[in-house]
């Protein structure tokens, strides 16, 4: 790719990675805090794995044992070229098919299934006789995991089929855990689920009005499916990809799988527009999210240099900042890389 096409793509995905900083950094709370010891995620195939990295990087700490990632990629050519951490995937030739990969990181057992087909059939169960229905099944509400952290990066219109399709999938889920959506909300044609929603039709036109609708409209859905403690964490609507996006997302838990009490998540809501950002106030908004401080930095710059490896180095922190988890990048076997950290700390040292 050319410094040029890399430029733009970094600038169309600017604001989102802001919320996608946001969005790690609430399910690294919620582990801290919940302490799951199975949680399952749900995802499509995007340009990075960070979300479905975050719970295994707040494992250790949180006594979490097994982590199952279940992605779902519905174009042929993103399904073969995407980074999501399998093995060969010429063997899946019709939907519904998926690749599996199993291994030990650092103590926790990882499992992703890597789903060919489209999330809107996979969450209607129209993959139910496949084995890929049947792992959700054995996983979802009274199975064998406890926790769902769950992001529908759609990017289009929150249409019906996406919506029926969502109460048949919000049935499944386990009791505890995090629902996030994206959609498009700059809509294109007529959007029948909204057009006695009360709202006027320049309302209907402005982006910020779109989300707040869309908002008020999945949160119904969930709450029907019988979501414990359903509450709204995260809002944000934002300049994407050309045209204006939100993205929204809820929490909801099960007394029994939280110790009697909800755990409160720490909102991240914004009724603001965002609009396009340049690469340097997108890279201090996501270390404001991550809430990386001048201290934080220089203590992981300490982590790094204190301790020979980094397997240490992870378990450290694991054990002393597990809130700082989600503010490390990773290696592609899901392990923290710390050579940035290090280096840094050695120049700083030396110059010292």
């Amino acid at each position: 790719m050319s410094r040029t096409l890399q430029t733009k793509r970094f600038l169309r995905e600017a604001n989102k990675r802001v919320v996608r900083a946001s969005i790690n950094q609430q399910v690294a709370e919620f582990m801290s805090k919940v302490k799951p010891t199975s949680v399952r995620t749900v995802s499509l195939a995007g340009l990075t794995n960070s979300f479905e990295e975050t719970p295994l990087h707040s494992a250790k700490a949180t006594g979490t044992r097994r982590v199952l990632n279940v992605v779902v990629e519905h174009d042929r050519k993103v399904y073969d070229d995407s980074s999501v951490p399998v093995g060969d995937r010429k063997g899946v030739k019709h939907r519904g098919e998926y690749v599996a990969d199993s291994r030990d990181i650092n103590g926790v057992r990882v499992q992703t299934d890597y789903v060919y087909g489209c999330i809107n059939e996979m969450m209607h169960n129209k993959y139910a006789g496949l084995p890929i229905g049947n792992k959700l099944k054995e996983t979802g509400r009274g199975g064998e995991y406890n926790a769902d952290f769950v992001w529908l990066d759609f990017c289009g219109s929150p249409t019906s089929e996406v919506r029926n399709a969502l109460q048949v999938f919000a049935r499944n889920l386990n009791g505890s855990g995090l629902i996030y959506f994206t959609f498009d909300a700059n809509w294109r044609r007529k959007m029948k689920a909204y057009a006695n929603t009360g709202a006027t039709k320049s309302d209907r036109t402005d982006a910020v009005s779109k989300t707040e609708q869309t908002i008020k409209d999945f949160q119904k859905i969930l709450k029907k499916a019988k979501l414990k403690n359903l509450r709204l964490i995260s809002q944000h609507t934002y300049y994407g990809s050309g045209a204006p996006m939100m993205t929204f997302g809820f929490s909801f838990q099960a007394l029994a799988t939280t110790y009697g009490k909800v755990a409160e998540i720490a909102p991240a809501i914004s009724t603001d527009y965002v609009k396009k950002a340049d690469t340097s106030s997108v890279t201090r908004a996501v270390k404001r999210v991550a809430k990386l401080s001048v201290e934080d930095a220089e203590y992981l710059e300490n982590v790094a240099f204190d301790w020979s490896t980094d397997e240490e180095r992870s378990e450290y922190l694991r054990l002393d900042r597990p809130d700082l988890m989600g503010a490390m990048p990773t290696k592609k076997d899901g392990s923290i890389n710390w050579a940035g950290r290090l280096a840094r700390a050695t120049r700083r040292r030396n110059r010292a």
